[in-house]
């Protein structure tokens, strides 16, 4: 009796640790697939960082200034973008086909469809953050290459999922020393998107700019809703004053 119980015992402990590991390991899993997902944008980062290391004798600022003044495309006053034969594929997997589009400063247009019809897709072509396999995309009449992308300034993208560093809400909006932002157009921005609506509940934390976790999730007192977390994502790309403002 004495070892069917030390038995059980043991089979219970074990079950409880089970138990617990499992938001850790959860944790550990989707850790792994965030860097493996990011995988591409480090690339893309330290390409970006060796061409400027390799412009030689030049100061790292003027080397960067070179790289973007090199692969700058269209001029700040954007007039037209236009979609030539667009296509697009993931591998052998054709998501885009001969899309073609034109869009005007000023006009405002919605894309819709089915799910899993290319619309991001669409949108991450025409920021550049894709390039089309084939067809063309243009800018003011000028053609992107696949040596050349839209300045990031002209482009301002509110991806379908919100991401969030540890930190205030007017750090997450700003991306820099607050020291050195706008304040007057980050207030306006703020109210115009609605940010500054759900702000009350810096009183009850004691904190001015309402600090919020990773991804957006703190603990329960600084948690943001789905909607509130778009509301942030949205006040983000605004904030920079875009020429070309996509929203996913």
């Amino acid at each position: 009796k004495n070892e069917l119980s030390n038995g059980v015992t043991i089979i219970a402990v074990f079950g409880v640790l089970a138990v617990r590991l499992v938001p850790t390991v959860n944790s550990i899993v989707f850790s792994i697939s965030e860097l493996n997902y990011q995988k591409a944008s480090l690339v893309g980062i330290y390409s970006l960082l060796s061409s400027c290391e390799s412009q030689g004798d030049t100061s790292s600022v003027e080397a960067a200034k070179t790289y973007t003044d090199r692969f700058e495309v269209g001029s700040p006053d954007v007039q037209e973008i236009k979609l030539d034969k667009v296509g697009f594929a993931y591998g052998t997997q054709k998501v885009l086909n001969s899309i073609c589009m034109q869009a005007c400063k000023g006009q405002m247009i919605g894309i819709f469809g089915k799910s899993g019809g290319g619309k991001s897709t669409l949108l991450k072509l025409l920021s550049g953050y894709l390039l089309p396999t084939s067809g063309a995309i243009s800018l003011n009449g000028k053609v992107i290459t696949s040596e050349q992308y839209l300045a990031p300034h002209l482009i301002g993208y509110v991806p379908q999922e919100s991401r969030f560093f540890p930190g205030s809400l007017d750090e997450n909006i700003v991306f820099d020393n607050l020291d050195n932002c706008d304040k007057n157009w980050l207030k306006t921005v703020k109210t115009i998107t609605g940010v500054d609506a759900f702000n009350a509940f810096n009183d009850q934390c004691a904190l001015k700019e309402g600090a919020i976790g990773e991804m957006g999730k703190g603990n329960d007192l600084h948690r943001l809703s789905g909607g509130q977390q778009q509301r942030v994502s949205i006040a983000r790309a605004v904030y920079r004053k875009p020429k070309i403002l996509l929203c996913d």
